[in-house]
């Protein structure tokens, strides 16, 4: 339950337990970059790791994508270039050549790896 605001009216000694937890947060991961190849992995603890996202020929495939049960932990990526294709950086909710996910309970993040064929 999702309530923002809980009133409870006593009537002498009681006592009252409560629970609060952050709400987790989802994230996408889109692969691109025309006839590379490469691997998303993830290095911190998630609900659907994205260990099965791979770039193959252009080609993206697998589950891309996972759900940070922890909704104030980060979240991090690396990108991995198999033989003959390098990475170029990330977009969206991460730039440049890293890619930590910054928490957003209850929200949901989006990000693209773009990688190259290497030139011979």
């Amino acid at each position: 339950i999702n309530v923002p605001v809980c009133t409870l009216t006593v009537a002498g000694d009681m006592n009252v337990e409560a629970m609060f937890a952050l709400t987790a947060y989802a994230f996408t991961v889109t692969v691109e970059g025309p006839g590379a190849s490469g691997d998303i992995l993830a290095t911190s603890f998630i609900f659907g790791l994205p260990d099965n996202c791979h770039l193959v020929d252009g080609v993206q495939s697998g589950p891309c994508g996972g759900y940070q049960s922890y909704g104030a932990r980060t979240t991090t990526l690396e990108a991995r270039p198999l033989p003959g294709s390098v990475f170029i950086g990330w977009s969206g909710d991460c730039s440049g050549m890293s890619c930590i996910i910054q928490p957003l309970p209850g929200g949901s993040r989006a990000v693209t790896a773009t990688f190259a064929r290497q030139a011979p």
